[in-house]
């Protein structure tokens, strides 16, 4: 076993969010690995306890944390109504929520009460171009903040997001949007990579050969390229209206279906998979508030596209 470089010490380990939850506990927890075994051994308990400590907000709360058991088919908190956009909406004041970076644009900075403005504008647009629960947005985006305002947007109305990376080419992204039918495609008009800005407007219309048509195709301007495409669209800022201060948040069953993702396509087609709502929330509160010891005021970055799996994270 190699030499241990640093541990923390006790008073370090009684700041975290880890050590609170575990002393609030009916049976309080000294040692991490009594917890680890508690949370196997008493499944439903243990994420009603994250439940309680993390604040899930819910419509109508679960009638117990476990339903039936089986794999596949557990069912985790039966009854609850809640909605993802919502848990990560909480805030609405002039703190910053998004601090944007990019190649060859100027840093953005987007405040809780305008990141809850915006997106209200967004599900406002999709809402009139007809989209509701369980249809599909898509997405082929760089990782900017108009792909974090068109999520929150579609997971406050029940719809379903899922996203590619703009580097993909055409044949990558139908063999993903192919499978799903998106009732909205969100497309930027390019990207900028290592000092290049590269167009997306081929590989646009390739895609919209290629899939189902949508009910609306929404441009991102990111190059000012305006695209020339067979198919009429709209701008990002146009098809955004003019929002409240606040969205309304429909309030959705535990498992109802938030994002689609895909397996790398490696053996064959991509396979897409199915997340949802009341699990990725939990999960993620449990990841980001106890095991990374996230904090309110703290900065989280992660460098990824909207292609892979750490973006949703």
């Amino acid at each position: 076993m190699g030499q241990v470089l640093w541990e923390p010490g006790e008073e370090q380990i009684r700041q975290t969010a880890l050590w609170r939850f575990m002393q609030s506990l009916p049976k309080p927890f000294d040692d991490y690995h009594d917890l680890w075994e508690w949370s196997i051994s008493e499944r439903g308990p243990f994420w009603q306890a994250v439940w309680d400590f993390t604040g899930v907000i819910a419509a109508v709360p679960a009638e117990r944390p476990l339903g039936r058991e089986g794999m596949p088919g557990t069912e985790w908190f039966p009854g609850a109504r809640l909605n993802f956009a919502e848990n990560l909406l909480r805030r609405a004041d002039d703190g910053p929520a998004i601090i944007a970076a990019a190649e060859g644009r100027d840093t953005r900075v987007i405040s809780w009460r305008e990141l809850n403005h915006r997106v209200d504008g967004v599900r406002r647009g999709l809402l009139a171009a007809g989209v509701g629960e369980g249809d599909r947005v898509a997405a082929l985006l760089p990782n900017c903040p108009e792909a974090l305002i068109g999520m929150l947007a579609a997971a406050s109305i029940g719809a379903v997001w899922s996203s590619c990376s703009p580097d993909f080419g055409a044949a990558g992204v139908v063999d993903r949007f192919g499978q799903i039918e998106p009732a909205v495609l969100i497309a930027a008009d390019g990207y900028r990579y290592n000092g290049r800005a590269i167009p997306l407007e081929e590989t646009l219309a390739a895609v919209l050969d290629g899939i189902p048509p949508p009910r609306a195709i929404v441009i991102v301007d990111y190059l000012g390229r305006p695209p020339r495409l067979r198919e009429e669209w709209i701008g990002w800022e146009e098809f955004q209206q003019d929002g409240a201060d606040r969205p309304e948040f429909v309030p959705l069953p535990f498992d109802h279906p938030l994002y689609i993702m895909y397996s790398s396509g490696t053996t064959g087609p991509p396979k897409s998979i199915v997340h949802r709502a009341g699990g990725v929330l939990l999960k993620h509160l449990c990841e980001q508030k106890l095991l990374s010891d996230v904090r309110p005021g703290d900065r989280v970055f992660w460098f990824t596209t909207c292609g892979w799996m750490m973006w949703n994270w």
